[in-house]
């Protein structure tokens, strides 16, 4: 037998992956003036060499546009990020541990809001993704977003409004929008001066790149959506 064959016999399979689709771990957020902030004892789920972590992320208003928003999980920086007007999708491979620190920095904001979630793609880069803005009065749309058939979706959209408008997304494919609050509206805000909502596409069933994905707002305000695909979990699964 040849040295490869040997090497390749001796590599061990995957074990598994935990979930075939992204798992919702909960948010983390500031209300305080900080440039830098770590958030400690973060769960981050069962441990497996195909974990990554993903952030929905927000920024505060008085964050500059553009301005880098850096995320780490145990001192692991990001494989994939897309930065847009106040917010921003990221995602580190984290194949060990429970428990993370995650460090989140962002230079003026009054807050940052982060929605965690953990999944198992073959590849943590992305797919495709997306960062747009819409003027008052019409939609923020993601243009013919690629996704693959078994992969997924994770986005965030916010809106300067006051007082609260009422945000909804929708997905041009056959599968439903999963938001990571209490159905597809979220009440939230930023500085009261802005409401956000994040959420997934899971269990994509065709490859394409035909969909767009749209946020609506209840009232005129910018909009802002922002959004990252990833391919399937590992062969096998």
């Amino acid at each position: 037998m040849s040295a490869a064959g040997l090497y390749l016999r001796n590599i061990a399979p995957l074990p598994p992956v935990p979930s075939v689709t992204p798992i919702f771990k909960g948010t983390i957020s500031t209300d305080t003036d900080e440039t830098t902030t770590l958030f400690s004892s973060v769960d981050i789920g069962v441990p497996h060499p195909k974990r990554v972590v993903i952030f929905a992320g927000i920024m505060g208003a008085n964050a500059a546009v553009g301005a880098p928003y850096q995320v780490t999980v145990n001192g692991i920086s990001p494989c994939a990020a897309r930065v847009g007007l106040h917010g921003t999708i990221q995602c580190c491979p984290v194949p060990a541990g429970n428990m993370a620190t995650i460090r989140a920095t962002l230079a003026g904001s009054v807050r940052k809001y982060l929605s965690v979630y953990v999944a198992y793609p073959d590849s943590p880069f992305f797919l495709d993704s997306i960062a747009n803005s819409a003027v008052a009065g019409t939609n923020a749309v993601g243009p013919d977003l690629k996704v693959q058939a078994g992969g997924f979706v994770i986005y965030s959209g916010s809106q300067a409004t006051q007082p609260l408008s009422t945000l909804t997304t929708t997905w041009g494919g056959p599968e439903p929008v999963v938001n990571s609050g209490a159905g597809d509206v979220q009440t939230s805000n930023i500085e009261l001066t802005s409401c956000y909502t994040t959420g997934r596409i899971i269990q994509i069933t065709d490859s394409h790149d035909l969909n767009d994905l749209t946020l609506a707002a209840s009232l005129t305000g910018t909009k802002i959506i922002i959004a990252g695909s990833w391919g399937p979990p590992p062969p096998g699964n």
